[in-house]
């Protein structure tokens, strides 16, 4: 049930009111995982984060090798490969197990300035060999456009 205040509520309702609409605008505003973003665009870019997410989780999921460079990389050429993505020159021994960890470990919840990094290392960094590899319809790449 939504209460109305009006100017000929009684002044202590109207105080209670008012100083229950600051308490509760500072409880929303002050979140440390969205930090400062509004509802509605973290949970947008949330929305787009878990999609992306799980496209890169599950595919070192199945393709990645802790200690195996040489196998991770057969492994990730070869379904590359064959979704068309050709040309990819693999990960080198010293990104293969920090690469593989960091996504094995993306998770919620995760503050705001994490999932830019994130966005950043699909976009350009170095997770965007992966960035165009088809899942259930769409790509990492298609995703990104509707970042808020």
């Amino acid at each position: 049930m939504i209460t109305l205040i009006s100017v000929l509520s009684p002044v202590d309702d109207q105080l209670n009111y008012g100083d229950n609409v600051l308490t509760r605008m500072e409880a929303v505003s002050d979140n440390p995982y969205r930090e400062g973003l509004s509802i509605e665009d973290y949970l947008h870019n949330l929305n787009i984060y878990a999609q992306i997410m799980k496209i890169y989780v599950d595919f070192f999921s199945e393709y990645w090798y802790k200690d195996n460079v040489e196998k991770t990389n057969e492994m990730m050429t070869k379904e590359l490969e064959r979704v068309g993505i050709n040309g990819w020159s693999g990960l080198t021994a010293k990104e293969n197990n920090p690469l593989g960890e960091y996504v094995l470990t993306l998770d919620f919840p995760i503050k705001d300035s994490d999932m830019k990094k994130f966005f950043d290392r699909v976009r350009r960094g170095d997770l965007v060999f992966l960035c165009r590899y088809p899942k259930n319809g769409t790509c990492a790449w298609e995703l990104l456009k509707d970042i808020r």
